[in-house]
């Protein structure tokens, strides 16, 4: 079955390798996590919505792109939480 985001891109005729080019990521990074098989990282989804709000040309949902709104990224580690060596 397919994911909600690859609908959604299939619906819109925006290529993964098109959102691979504008995050700098790997164009099998990109089909892994829009499979499914990888998390997105927030930083990512955050990327990806501006990505697609700018070539849309309208605002574009976390919803949209992943049908909920429960949590589908993985945060950035933050410095300050890390254990101090």
């Amino acid at each position: 079955m397919a994911s909600e985001m690859d609908q959604f891109l299939k619906a819109n005729d925006i290529t993964q390798t098109e959102i691979a080019e504008d995050l700098g990521l790997d164009s099998s990074s990109v089909s892994r996590k829009v499979g499914g098989e990888r998390q997105w990282k927030l930083n990512e989804i955050q990327a990806v919505i501006i990505f697609l709000s700018r070539r849309l040309g309208r605002p574009v949902t976390y919803e949209e792109l992943f049908g909920s709104t429960v949590e589908a990224a993985t945060p950035e580690p933050d410095p300050a939480q890390e254990p101090a060596c």
